[in-house]
């Protein structure tokens, strides 16, 4: 099977190359044999031993005995018949597999292979590994994997031959080697010295005297439009691919990408004798997002705003502080607990990655709020309620010079006046205040129309006696601790003004409980002392 492949590598930055259309050309056919042709191989356990008379022209990476090694090859071609005024239209070389080869392998392996330029001055009987020439990865040409042992390749060197037509002084010929030097890959061609004469490798060449158009073009960018100045001499037609699908035809054209990135540029240009083309580079920078959001909590929820400013699409990565994560643009996040987060965002676009944390406070939206009431006769003491959702704190202040840390206190003025009561509720990270004034009147609140009694007071054997002064369907009868806890309720039917009721305290600690009795739509307190 007969190919020809190149593979220009994608880091060129400028290629030169024209085709004939219409001028006469001629053509130079260079095979070389054992007495002209210039070719060695070098191997790497052999480093100071010259090959240059090898019937192979190889590419090797094996063992022997199971020691490792390397081969290259070199070969130069004489194109001082070529004068360098002439435009060289075509450049092949032809590869012929040695079936002949002492190495076994023949062509084997991953063998992907490359030619480069050597760019230094070397002797076919002298090259050694150690004293090899050097060579450039630039404009290199790739000969791809192998297909069969009796494979010939035809290796497009045109760019090569043009640069060395013109300028003779850089012509030191070419290098061969794998393009991955490890076990086991071979690639084995016929060198000029191998006694086929007809495997030698063969370069032609075809040129012409005709003034071919020269291609050249220079580009400026501001943000991602680019505007491309055609510099090519003898043209009369323009075609230009700007790397990323598009086209125009105009000499100068102007061009706006899209995205950020690196886009070969190739302008053809025509004249009645052929074909020219020029490929530069464009780089079009990347604008790098900056990562920012806002957000605002609408207890328990948190809703997030991402505020990036990109100039492309981009993708999003939350994390909430709390295990929790969102790739939405906008997230709405609820937190199981009170506390401070500390969340991030990160943002990635088609040119970088950015981030940004902020400091969430996540707080209940404090209302505090409480409410008072009377529970003892003399119109002195007052029970608290706190009414603050999501508070774990508290700190009364009851306007007389006392305070309580009680959710729920009660508290016995010792004068009648007005007061200023303030509760400050909360929790460990936060909180509010939210103050009241309260009016006592003080003094002893009696009803004549129904007067009631308890005793004995102080309580003996936990029982006490309730006597109303008016018939009642029902008596409800509460207890309450000092802190205002109802610790017992009781309900008695058909209770008579002229019976006592019989109430069983439980068994209590010792202290001042208050008795509230309630009937007929009268509420009445008293204090017991329990001993």
């Amino acid at each position: 099977m007969n190919k020809i492949f190149l593979f220009p590598v994608v880091f060129i930055l400028s290629v030169l190359f024209s085709v004939k259309i219409n001028a006469q050309t001629d053509t130079l056919v260079l095979q070389p044999g054992p007495a002209d042709g210039y070719d060695a191989y070098v191997r790497t356990d052999s480093p100071d031993q010259n090959f240059g008379d090898g019937f192979d022209f190889i590419a090797n990476a094996w063992t022997a005995q199971g020691n490792f090694f390397i081969m290259r090859s070199f070969i130069l071609f004489n194109l001082s018949s070529i004068p360098s005024n002439m435009t060289v239209l075509n450049a092949t070389l032809d590869l012929y597999t040695n079936l002949n080869t002492g190495h076994y392998q023949l062509d084997s392996g991953p063998n992907t292979a490359y030619f480069m330029r050597v760019t230094e001055a070397w002797s076919e009987h002298q090259v050694t590994w150690n004293h090899q020439p050097a060579a450039t990865f630039d404009n290199l040409v790739i000969l791809p994997q192998s297909t069969s042992h009796t494979e010939t390749y035809h290796v497009d060197l045109t760019s090569h031959v043009q640069d060395m037509v013109r300028h003779p002084e850089t012509n030191f010929g070419w290098m061969f080697r794998l393009q991955t030097e490890e076990t086991y890959r071979c690639m084995v061609f016929a060198s000029s010295d191998n006694p086929n004469a007809s495997w030698h490798p063969r370069l032609t060449v075809i040129y012409t005297h005709c003034a071919l158009p020269q291609a050249k073009f220079t580009f400026s960018i501001v943000d991602k439009t680019v505007q491309f100045t055609d510099m090519s001499l003898n043209a009369n037609a323009w075609n230009w691919d700007f790397g990323d699908g598009s086209t125009s035809i105009l000499q100068n054209p102007q061009h706006t990408y899209l995205l950020p990135g690196d886009y070969p540029v190739k302008l053809t240009v025509k004249d009645s004798c052929g074909t020219g083309y020029y490929i530069d580079t464009v780089h079009i920078d990347c604008v790098h997002p900056v990562a920012d959001f806002e957000y605002h909590i609408y207890y328990p929820e948190v809703d997030f705003y991402n505020t990036t400013i990109s100039n492309t699409a981009y993708a999003w990565l939350w994390n909430f502080g709390d295990g929790s994560t969102s790739t939405q643009k906008n997230p709405v996040h609820t937190y199981s607990y009170n506390g401070n987060y500390k969340v991030c965002m990160k943002v990635t676009d088609s040119c970088s990655t950015d981030s940004v944390c902020h400091e969430v406070h996540f707080n209940p939206p404090w209302n505090v709020h409480f409410t008072s009431g009377l529970i003892y006769l003399n119109g002195l003491v007052v029970r608290f309620t706190d009414n603050t959702e999501g508070a774990t704190e508290w700190l009364w202040s009851f306007g007389d010079g006392d305070s309580s840390a009680l959710q729920c206190p009660v508290h016995a003025y010792k004068l009648a006046g007005r007061y200023h009561v303030c509760l400050k509720a909360g929790n460990d990270i936060s909180c509010d205040t939210a103050c009241d004034f309260i009016l006592l009147t003080g003094g002893l609140q009696t009803d004549t129309a129904s007067p009631t009694a308890i005793y004995p007071n102080p309580v003996t054997d936990g029982i006490i006696y309730i006597i109303i002064g008016e018939d009642a369907e029902i008596a409800h009868i509460f207890l309450y601790n000092n802190l205002g806890k109802m610790v017992s309720q009781e309900q008695f039917s058909n209770v008579k003004k002229s019976e006592p009721i019989v109430e069983t305290l439980p068994d209590l600690q010792g202290g001042i409980y208050f008795l509230k009795l309630q009937f007929n739509n009268i509420t009445r307190l008293f204090k017991v002392i329990i001993p």
